[in-house]
């Protein structure tokens, strides 16, 4: 596995996820996004976590 496969970038979340990085990081400030680990000088999100996250806002969409 390498060091970095379970880790995003903002840009990789972007993409995942279709938000913008000023969305993400807006989400993250109100607590409605997981929040990032720093890694020296760079920020990641848990790749596990984001997975979380989507699988959770379709599972809420779905009910309704």
């Amino acid at each position: 596995m390498e060091a970095n496969e379970g880790l995003l970038s903002y840009k990789g979340v972007a993409e995942l996820t279709s938000l913008s990085r000023q969305s993400l990081a807006r989400m993250v400030n109100d607590g409605k996004f997981p929040s990032p680990v720093k890694y020296g000088s760079r920020v990641f999100f848990v790749r596990a976590e984001v997975n979380d996250w989507v699988d959770q806002l379709v599972k809420q969409h779905r009910e309704n």
